[in-house]
C-alpha cells in the first residue's frame, strides 16, 4: 500500500488551480517556491482589482514576511524591501533599504545600478514622503553621481536635500552644514570636467553653499573638534585655489594645516587623510615640493594601516605620493605607487584617476627613456578616450600634450601635431584664453 499524500494547503490549492487555468506558471521550485504570471497583462488587471487600501496593506504584510523570514538576507534583499516598504507607504523603511542596496551596489562598483536603486525609491518616494527621507534619498544619490563624477546631477542632488532639510522638522544644523560642504566640494571637483560654461550654470549654487559655510566657520572652529569640520576645512582648501582666480594658495595651506591639526585630535583616518591631500596640493601650488611630498607621504603611511577602509582614499593617496615624487624628479620610486594606483583605478572603475595614474606614468617612463612601456599603453590611452566623456575623465589637455610629445619624438609629427592642437583646444575651452597661464602644469 502507498504511502498516504499529505493534503494540500490552502495556498498551494489556489496556486494549482491558477497555474491549470494557464494565468501563472512555476518557475522554480528550489530553493524557493516561486511563481510569475504568464503575461504582464494578467499581472496589471490583478493589480488593477485591488483597491488602494488593499495594495498598500499587501505590500506592508509581504515587507513584514521577507524580513521575518530572512534576517540574514536583507541586504541581500535590500531593494525588494524598499520597493514594498516605498508601496506601503513606509517611507523611512523604503529609503533605509533603498540605501542599503545602493550601498551594496556600490560595493562592487556598480554605480549606475545604485543610482538605480535611489532613484526608484524617490520615485516611490515623491514628494508625499517625510523630510527625512527625502533628505536622505536625495543626499544618497548626490553622493552616487558625485562618484561619477556628474557634478551638475549631484549638485542638483544635494540641492533637493537642502529644499527637504528646510521644511524638516527634525532639521539638525550639521546635516546641512555637511551638505554645503557637499556642493562646494563637488563643484571643485567639477570645475574642470565641465568647461568654463558649464562651471558658470553652477556657480549660483555653488557661491550660496559658499556664504553658508562662511557663516558657520567660525563658530565650527571654536566648537569641540568633529570629522565632518575636518571635511569642511579641506573642502574651503581646495576651493581657495580652484575657485578663486587667481588662486588663492596662501589660504588654501592656512586651511589645510587648521584641517590636519583638528584631525590629529581625533580618531577619523579617512578625514585626516583628506586633510592631508589638502595640505600636499596647497604646498604644491607655493612652489613646496618637499613640503608636498612630505604630507604625501604622511597620507600614504595613514592609509596603509590595517583597518583602514575608503578604497578611494587609499586610491588617491596612492597616486598623489607618485605625483609628488614624480615632479621632483624621483621617476623610479614614483613607478611602482602609480602601477599600483594604475591597477586599483581600473578595479574600483575610477576613470579620472586611470587618466592620471597613466599620465604620470607616460612621463615617468619618458624621463627614464623607457619606450616599450609607453607603447604597451597606447591601446589603453585610446580605448579610454573613446569610451569616457570629459565628465568622467576630467580635462585631457595635459595628458594629450604629453602623448603629442610622445608621437613626435617617435617620428610621427604629423600625429603629434594634432594631438598638440587638441590639446590646446581642450585648455583654452577648459581654463579659459588667460586663466589655462595659471594653471602648474603649463
Amino acid at each position: 500500500m502507498g504511502a498516504r499524500r499529505e493534503p494540500l494547503s490552502d495556498l498551494q490549492q489556489y496556486l494549482q488551480r491558477l497555474e491549470i487555468s494557464g494565468l501563472i506558471r512555476l518557475l522554480q521550485d528550489s530553493p524557493e517556491l516561486e511563481y510569475l504570471f504568464r503575461h504582464a497583462l494578467t499581472h496589471e488587471a490583478a493589480y488593477a482589482s485591488l483597491t488602494r487600501r488593499q495594495r498598500l496593506s499587501l505590500h506592508g504584510a509581504i515587507g513584514d514576511i521577507v524580513e521575518t523570514l530572512y534576517p540574514e538576507r536583507r541586504d541581500e534583499l535590500a531593494d525588494l524591501l524598499a520597493y514594498h516598504y516605498g508601496a506601503a507607504g513606509e517611507w523611512e523603511r523604503a529609503a533605509h533599504y533603498a540605501q542599503a542596496a545602493a550601498r551594496r551596489a556600490l560595493a562592487t562598483y556598480a554605480y549606475d545600478e545604485a543610482a538605480l536603486h535611489l532613484q526608484r525609491a524617490l520615485d516611490v518616494v515623491g514628494e508625499v514622503g517625510p523630510p527625512s527621507a527625502r533628505l536622505a534619498l536625495h543626499e544618497s544619490l548626490g553622493d552616487v553621481h558625485a562618484l561619477l563624477h556628474q557634478g551638475p546631477r549631484a549638485i542638483e542632488s544635494y540641492q533637493r536635500a537642502l529644499e527637504a532639510w528646510q521644511v524638516s522638522q527634525a532639521a539638525d544644523d550639521a546635516d546641512a552644514i555637511r551638505l554645503h560642504r557637499k556642493v562646494v566640494q563637488t563643484g571643485a571637483e567639477t570645475k574642470y570636467a565641465v568647461g568654463r560654461e558649464g562651471f558658470r550654470l553652477l556657480s549660483h549654487a555653488m557661491r550660496a553653499s559658499e556664504d553658508s559655510l562662511a557663516l558657520t566657520l567660525e563658530r565650527i572652529r571654536a566648537a569641540p573638534p568633529h570629522p565632518e569640520s575636518v571635511r569642511l576645512l579641506a573642502v574651503l582648501s581646495t576651493a581657495a585655489w580652484r575657485m578663486r582666480s587667481p588662486p588663492d594658495w596662501v589660504a588654501a595651506r592656512a586651511y589645510a594645516e587648521d584641517a590636519v591639526r583638528m584631525a590629529e585630535t581625533l580618531d577619523a583616518p579617512a578625514e585626516h587623510s583628506a586633510a592631508l591631500e589638502a595640505l600636499s596640493s596647497a604646498t604644491f601650488g607655493l612652489g613646496l615640493l618637499h613640503e608636498s611630498l612630505e604630507a604625501s607621504r604622511r597620507r600614504l603611511d595613514l592609509v596603509r594601516q590595517p583597518g583602514f577602509q575608503d578604497e578611494r582614499e587609499v586610491l588617491d593617496a596612492l597616486r598623489g605620493a607618485g605625483c609628488a615624487l614624480t615632479y621632483l624628479g624621483e621617476y623610479e620610486r614614483a613607478l611602482p605607487l602609480l602601477l599600483e594606483a594604475e591597477h586599483m583605478a581600473n578595479r574600483v572603475q575610477a576613470v579620472d584617476q586611470m587618466f592620471n595614474a597613466l599620465a604620470l606614468l607616460t612621463l615617468c617612463w619618458l624621463r627614464l627613456d623607457r619606450w616599450e612601456e609607453i607603447r604597451s599603453r597606447k591601446e589603453v590611452w585610446q580605448d579610454l578616450e573613446s569610451r569616457y566623456p570629459q565628465e568622467r575623465t576630467g580635462p585631457l589637455c595635459w595628458p594629450m600634450g604629453l602623448r603629442a610629445v610622445v608621437e613626435t619624438l617617435s617620428g610621427d609629427s604629423d600625429s603629434g601635431a594634432r594631438l598638440r592642437e587638441r590639446s590646446f583646444e581642450i585648455m583654452v575651452n577648459t581654463f579659459g584664453p588667460a586663466d589655462w597661464l595659471r594653471n602648474a602644469h603649463y
